[in-house]
C-alpha cells in the first residue's frame, strides 16, 4: 500500500476528530444526518417557502458560533459523501438549520443560471455576505430569484422569474452582483 494514502486519511482522520471534539458535536452529527435523510422527501411534499420555514434556525436552538462552523463543515462532507448526491439546496438547507441568531447577516439565495450552462438552478448560503460552501467566483453565473434572511422571511425577490429584469429589493445590493 501506498504511504501517501495513509498520509491522506491521516489528515482526514486529524481533521474529522478536531471537528468533532465533543459529544455534543456527533449528536449535530447524528441530526444533520437524519435532516439529510429527510430532506429529499421534504422538498418534494414542501413548498420552498414551506421547506425554509422548516429549516429556519429557532429561537430556542441555542447554537453558538462553534457549532455553526461544525454545521457547515459538516453539510459539506456530507454531501460530498460518495452515496450521497450532492444537491445544493439539500446542503444549503442543512447548514441553514444551525445559523446562529445575532447581529451577522445570514442568506439564503436561491437563483439561476444567467448564461446556457449545465446547472440550471443553484442555491447558496452566505454569512455576512460570504458564501460558505462555495467560492464567490463561483456564483456570478447566478442571478438570485429569492433570497431568505436568518430568520426565514423573504427578503428579495427578482422581477426576472416574472420575465421582467432582475432587481434586487429592500435595498439588497449584494443579490444584484451575483
Amino acid at each position: 500500500m501506498n504511504a501517501e494514502p495513509r498520509r491522506n486519511w491521516g489528515h482526514r482522520g486529524a481533521r474529522l476528530r478536531e471537528v468533532l471534539g465533543s459529544p455534543a458535536d456527533l449528536l449535530l452529527l447524528v441530526r444533520l444526518l437524519a435532516w439529510a435523510a429527510a430532506l429529499p422527501i421534504l422538498k418534494r411534499t414542501r413548498s420552498v417557502t414551506r421547506l425554509v420555514a422548516l429549516m429556519t434556525p429557532t429561537a430556542s436552538q441555542r447554537a453558538n458560533a462553534r457549532t455553526e462552523r461544525t454545521a457547515i463543515t459538516l453539510s459539506r462532507w456530507i454531501y460530498r459523501a460518495p452515496f450521497v448526491p450532492d444537491n445544493c439546496l439539500e446542503r444549503s438547507l442543512l447548514a441553514y438549520r444551525y445559523l446562529v441568531r445575532d447581529s451577522r447577516e445570514h442568506r439564503l439565495y436561491l437563483g439561476i443560471r444567467a448564461d446556457e450552462g449545465s446547472h440550471p438552478g443553484h442555491a447558496w448560503l452566505t454569512v455576512d455576505g460570504v458564501p460558505v460552501h462555495e467560492p464567490d467566483e463561483s456564483l456570478e453565473a447566478y442571478v438570485p430569484l429569492v433570497v431568505f434572511d436568518g430568520y426565514g422571511k423573504v427578503i428579495s425577490t427578482s422581477a426576472r422569474a416574472a420575465g421582467g429584469p432582475s432587481r434586487p429589493a429592500n435595498g439588497e445590493e449584494r443579490g444584484a452582483e451575483m
